[in-house]
């Protein structure tokens, strides 16, 4: 099987690729993953096999079908194409995604809100995914900004912050409460001498 890597959509001309794809090496192996915005929207996770140095696709997921695993329908996200993949190194075929909560029609194709359309006050969400039991883990209200930057991604990785869809507390915006063992005494300050 062939794995492509163009320049730019086929589909909508478009020439960012780090939007809809990821490359990272897991475990034993590099892993690329493609959100294909196309007729019927996928996505796909491959492996580069060392010994063939050939591209052998693992997992293959529709967007109809990501739509319609029960977590995903429990959480209420919104039924987008995800954007900005990223691989989990510590886990085995789990992805991290991003799903803005609007999308935009350019000439009839149905595609993402870039970032620089991103209005300040639009949600977007981050959800975590096990392509290989095709399950949702994870989700969260991503913070409103009108750019999403690497830390604040990773920030939002965090167990405390990117927690399960049935934790018993959590505040407004879905992270769990910090428990008051765990809350830091600020240090009393110096004495004027």
């Amino acid at each position: 099987m062939e794995c492509r890597l163009d320049d730019v959509d086929s589909c909508t001309g478009r020439g960012n690729p780090a939007e809809h794809r990821t490359m990272s090496y897991v475990g034993d192996s590099i892993k690329f993953v493609s959100i294909g915005d196309g007729l019927h929207p996928e996505l796909k996770v491959w492996a580069l096999l060392p010994a063939t140095m050939e591209w052998k696709k693992l997992h293959e997921l529709s967007m109809a079908t990501l739509w319609g695993l029960e977590g995903f329908k429990n959480a209420g996200l919104p039924e987008n194409l995800p954007i900005h993949p990223i691989l989990s190194t510590q886990q085995d075929g789990v992805l991290y995604l991003v799903l803005p909560a609007e999308e935009k029609v350019e000439e009839d194709i149905v595609v993402a809100v870039e970032e620089e359309d991103v209005a300040v006050t639009e949600q977007r969400y981050l959800f975590g995914l096990d392509v290989c039991n095709k399950r949702t883990l994870s989700s969260r209200h991503l913070p409103d900004s009108g750019y999403l930057l690497g830390f604040d991604m990773f920030r939002c990785l965090d167990e405390r912050c990117l927690c399960p869809h049935a934790a018993p507390s959590t505040d407004e915006n879905g992270a769990r409460p910090i428990p008051a063992t765990r809350k830091r005494k600020l240090p009393s300050s110096p004495s004027p001498p």
